[in-house]
Order: structure tokens, then sequence, then C-alpha cells
């Protein structure tokens, strides 16, 4: 998994898993970071419960 320069993060075969913004891009950091030193912020995704393949559309909520 890596962030590429279009801002696409991509996992094996170079399939898409997520779009970061160009704002957002700066002071994101992998799981393979082994320090981070924090000059203002820093972000850090969970995905714990993200969802993909053939149940992607599961991470879409109505709003009631």
């Amino acid at each position: 998994v890596k962030l590429h320069q279009d801002g696409w993060i991509k996992g094996p075969n170079g399939r898409l898993l997520l779009w970061i913004p160009v704002t957002l891009r700066q002071p994101l950091y992998s799981m393979w970071t082994t320090r981070v030193i924090p000059t203002g912020c820093c972000i850090e995704l969970d995905l714990g419960h993200m969802v993909h393949g053939h149940i992607w559309h599961k991470c879409y909520k109505p709003v009631p």
C-alpha cells in the first residue's frame, strides 16, 4: 500500500483503494512509518471499518 503522486493510495496490483485530497497529502504517514515528529498536525487513517471489493456499497449510510 502506497500513496502515489496523483493522490491515490494503491494496493496490490495497483488497485485503487483511497484518494487523498491535495491539502491532506503532506501530513499523511503510512503504517510503515516508525517515528513521527509532529510539527503541527498529523493525519492517521483508521481503516478498521473500511469496506471494499464486492461490499463497497456498505460504506454509504443515508441521512435520516
